[in-house]
């Protein structure tokens, strides 16, 4: 049959529905949506419960309050401004860059701390 020889290109599904024709869009937009906090104002629940694991970037938060309710492999944490972080358990590193007036609370095995 025509279905089956035709060779069809993998459908790569988001967990919020949207479908990629590439891997590589998929877990861009994946990142992005699912594992990442960036440009927020005066949010206080900032909230991730599950992470499995993943990488986790937070950038240009301002008056927020963020907690990572799970595991995580790396955390970059970049220009924040007056926010109160909780990260629940990291496996490796934490990165902590450019931040003013914030409170953090962190679990993890080494935390890279600049300006």
């Amino acid at each position: 049959s025509y279905a089956a020889t035709k060779k069809e290109m993998p459908n790569f599904v988001a967990t919020d529905g949207t479908v990629f024709q590439t891997r590589k869009e998929f877990r861009k937009y994946e990142f992005e949506t699912q594992y990442t906090f960036k440009n927020k104002c005066d949010e206080d629940d900032l909230i991730k419960t599950v992470l499995s694991g993943q990488p986790f970037n937070m950038a240009n938060l301002k008056n927020c309050t963020v907690v990572l309710a799970d595991h995580t492999e790396q955390i970059q944490i970049d220009e924040c401004i007056n926010c109160k972080i909780f990260v629940g358990a990291c496996g490796e590193s934490v990165f902590v860059r450019n931040c003013e007036g914030c409170t953090f609370y962190i679990a993890c095995k080494q935390l890279r701390v600049r300006e």
